[in-house]
């Protein structure tokens, strides 16, 4: 059931409608303000400029994280057949 969530970053609030649980809706958040705001003390870096950063770093990780896990199952699934061949 959607639900209507506010969250803070960098010290402006954004209401959300969504299914998402609060908890992790309030953690990306801090996350997304964190990183933001690391980058925008780096430099003169308009938002707009710092916003597209995170958002290449954070779909950056993401694909790291869905290849890791590609990899992790291409193993199991090696070792399920070797396992399955030994019998």
């Amino acid at each position: 059931m959607k639900k209507s969530i506010e969250v803070l970053i960098l010290n402006k609030k954004y209401s959300l409608i969504t299914d998402e649980s609060e908890s992790i809706l309030l953690e990306a958040a801090f996350s997304v303000s964190n990183v933001l705001a690391a980058v925008t003390l780096k430099g003169n870096v308009t938002i707009e400029k710092a916003a597209v950063l995170v958002a290449l770093q954070l779909a950056t990780e993401k694909i790291k994280h869905q290849e890791q896990g590609q990899a992790v199952n291409e193993q199991i699934e090696r070792i399920i057949t070797t396992l399955y061949e030994q019998q």
